[in-house]
């Protein structure tokens, strides 16, 4: 993530400024006037007594696997974090699974220098090299293993919590997030050990900004995986890590700001001269993909879905609200009588630009239609 400064925030009109001389912090204590009960001293940081060893352990994970545990909150709205983390050698797989009424999934698998992601995991798209140093492991082996901010306890095995100062690893690759979006990012990695310097896992806390209905919203992840381990090394039963078939195709388009994956047989195609957007095709099926935008600045999500829906001649079979990178979105069917096929469309606006994202099939075909459609805007991201 960017390394940006930590913002300071103000406590309240009444402030004390404590002055650190000659190692006393003055300034700041209650008189004996003041009422309540004095405050629980917070422990300092201290060296933590086996950093060599850590270091060693981190740069050596060969076999390491555990369980994601934590939250995701968006705005107000908390939803608890589980999934997967799997280490094998050089090759590793990240399953992240925000949970609650609308679940949200992140998948990816690094093996062979390869990038592939998932966000339902049938449809597997190839994103190309993992750049050097985002791995995982890497992330890992990069921690500061010299400050212990004191003992805890993660899945209920009492551990030191050994904690890299804000900003200086960037989790949120070496976890397979794309960070497109992100605002205001701010990130903290935190290794977890026993007392001879054995690794017993890692966690971290992170916070940004999205613009998600015209809005900044801050958004925040905080995740612990304990590892089993062995040796100091942390390590399990050996997983092989493969790399996924029928890989899809990722498109990008940075001026637009949309990214979405389709059928590895599908081709670009010409789009109608009064659209601006983007057109695929199956020659075997005859199923084609939208996405198409336009100037948003004077619409709210509501409102952009009803103009779209107001476009088509026929009135929609069914229509749903449905959330496309974490916009508020509407999903509609719709049986296309001039052109006789089956419509299935989402209307969505991000930041001042609404999309309208479609997979057009044959009538009679539309369960096909729909499921294709599914498993495209699941892979749909923002990218600005």
């Amino acid at each position: 993530m960017r390394h940006l400064t930590s913002i300071m925030r103000r406590l309240g009109a009444a402030i004390c400024v404590c002055i650190v001389v000659g190692g006393v912090v003055s300034g700041c204590a209650k008189k004996p006037s003041d009422s309540g009960p004095a405050a629980t001293p917070v422990p300092s940081a201290t060296p933590y007594g086996q950093s060599a060893a850590l270091a060693r352990n981190l740069a050596n994970i060969d076999e390491a696997s555990g369980s994601v545990h934590g939250t995701m909150k968006v705005g107000s709205v908390s939803r608890p974090l589980t999934g997967t983390v799997t280490i094998t050698g050089t090759s590793s797989q990240v399953m992240l699974v925000a949970g609650g009424s609308d679940q949200t999934k992140w998948d990816e698998i690094v093996t062979g220098g390869h990038r592939y992601t998932s966000q339902d995991d049938q449809v597997w798209v190839d994103r190309g090299v993992k750049e050097a140093g985002t791995s995982l492991a890497s992330v890992l082996a990069s921690a500061d293993t010299t400050v212990d901010a004191g003992q805890g306890t993660i899945s209920n095995i009492p551990a030191h919590k050994i904690v890299t100062a804000t900003d200086k690893v960037d989790v949120a690759t070496g976890l397979g997030l794309d960070t497109w979006t992100f605002d205001n990012p701010t990130t903290t990695l935190r290794i977890w050990a026993d007392d001879a310097g054995k690794l017993v896992g890692f966690g971290t806390s992170m916070d940004w900004k999205e613009q998600l209905g015209g809005k900044a919203v801050v958004v925040s992840m905080d995740l612990d995986v304990a590892f089993n381990t062995a040796d100091g090394i942390a390590s399990s039963s050996p997983v092989k890590i493969a790399a996924p078939t029928g890989l899809w195709k990722w498109i990008e388009n940075k001026p637009i700001g949309i990214a979405f994956a389709v059928p590895p047989d599908w081709e670009k195609s010409n789009l109608n001269a009064s659209m601006q957007g983007l057109t695929y095709a199956s020659a075997a099926t005859g199923q084609t993909w939208i996405c198409s935008y336009q100037d948003a600045s004077k619409y709210t999500a509501l409102t952009f879905a009803q103009a779209a829906i107001a476009g088509y001649n026929d009135k929609p079979d069914s229509q749903r609200a449905t959330t496309i990178g974490f916009e508020t979105a509407t999903w509609f069917n719709v049986h296309r009588s001039k052109q006789k096929d089956y419509a299935v469309e989402v209307a969505v606006v991000h930041e001042t630009v609404g999309f309208q994202l479609s997979v057009l099939g044959a009538a009679g075909e539309e369960s096909a239609a729909e499921t294709l459609a599914g498993q495209i805007l699941t892979s749909v991201e923002f990218t600005r």
